[in-house]
């Protein structure tokens, strides 16, 4: 398993095809709150072949995927978060995605895993641009992403659920320029 970052309270690393890695994104997902707002999992072994797929090609071909946030201290899977290439993508753009279990939230590991994110996106992986989809009614996601300086576009793409998901996006030379 290879650790992309470490923050202060979080280990930010590769999904592998363990099936402790499998149960415990499964574990992410049982309260039915996580999925208002993002596509359920697949069944369990559809899944696995799924997240398999995910490690043997996302991660060799594009160097960067979603990932595991592992509570330091307790070893814990606590949410995932990265960045993924999506159709509707910019030139040069990624697009984060970070979810955080729901009996964790509101302890600030999503804002600390995702500001990493946002640095490896600009200064290890070269993006011009960040982007993440964001529901109208998904007010803590919207709180988060104006907080790490992503701005709302006025921008919207369906999602898979048929609602239509705002794009909210930071630059490279908004972040500073330092990247």
């Amino acid at each position: 398993m290879a650790v992309i970052a470490e923050t202060k309270r979080l280990i930010i690393r590769e999904i592998t095809t363990d099936r402790t890695d499998l149960d415990g994104i499964f574990a992410l997902y049982e309260d039915p709150r996580m999925t208002e707002f993002m596509d359920p999992l697949f069944p369990y072994e559809e899944e696995a072949e799924y997240e398999k797929n995910y490690v043997e090609r996302i991660y060799p071909y594009y160097g960067y995927g979603l990932w595991l946030l592992i509570e330091k201290g307790t070893d814990d899977i606590i949410g995932r978060a990265g960045i993924e290439y999506r159709e509707g993508c910019e030139k040069n753009e990624g697009e984060l995605g970070f979810q955080v279990r729901f009996d964790r939230q509101r302890e600030g590991f999503a804002y600390e895993a995702v500001s990493k994110i946002i640095t490896l996106g600009f200064e290890t992986f070269s993006f011009d641009s960040l982007r993440a989809r964001i529901s109208p009614k998904n007010l803590p996601s919207i709180a988060l992403a104006k907080k790490l300086g992503l701005r709302p576009t006025n921008t919207f793409e369906k999602d898979s659920k048929g609602s239509f998901d705002e794009i909210y996006r930071l630059y490279r030379l908004e972040k500073g320029g330092s990247f």
